[in-house]
């Protein structure tokens, strides 16, 4: 997914493809909205928790650049679309969000529910306007969990994207001209 906001030679340039999310590359901010892990690569090398080599803070630049933020279960439940601004991003992991057989629904709101509420934000915002949106949802995980021969992680990782699938098709099935 990050091919479509960001342009880096190697995948595994996370740094890179966090700082140009934001907006920091010569095309400016081409995302509205990003909901998933990886808040380490947004955290500047001074803090324990950062996966930077250098110490620049993404989080207090990408404020100053207008986004807001959410980085917990509490924040994200709390989002609601009539109410939220775009920009808008959601860490709620420092790295990567856990396979969703071991994910702690306390802690990290599943990949159907980031989807529903994507698609929330998203409809309100463009509601009334001649402006859609186009929307990304990858269920990272599922390769992962077939990568390391895992049956039990990868067939969860495949019906938790299809419960995304399922709200997504709610969702056009309730918005007639939806492409």
């Amino acid at each position: 997914p990050a091919a479509f906001s960001a342009h880096v030679p190697w995948r595994s340039m996370e740094a890179a493809i966090a700082q140009q999310q934001i907006g920091d590359n010569p095309l400016n901010r081409t995302v509205d909205l990003m909901f998933g892990g990886g808040r380490c690569f947004f955290e500047p090398n001074t803090t324990t928790t950062s996966c930077r080599r250098d110490s620049y803070d993404l989080i207090a630049e990408s404020q100053r650049r207008g986004w807001s933020t959410v980085f917990d279960r509490k924040a994200f439940d709390e989002l609601s679309a009539a109410t939220s601004s775009l920009p808008l991003y959601g860490l709620f992991t420092p790295h990567n969000m856990a396979y969703e057989i071991d994910r702690d629904a306390t802690r990290e709101p599943a990949l159907h529910e980031m989807a529903q509420k994507a698609l929330d934000i998203m409809a309100h915002a463009t509601k009334g306007s001649d402006r859609g949106f186009f929307m990304m949802i990858e269920g990272s995980k599922i390769d992962l969990g077939a990568h390391s021969n895992d049956p039990a992680t990868h067939v969860h990782e495949i019906t938790a994207y299809y419960r995304a699938v399922e709200t997504v098709k709610a969702f056009v099935d309730a918005n007639p001209g939806t492409v």
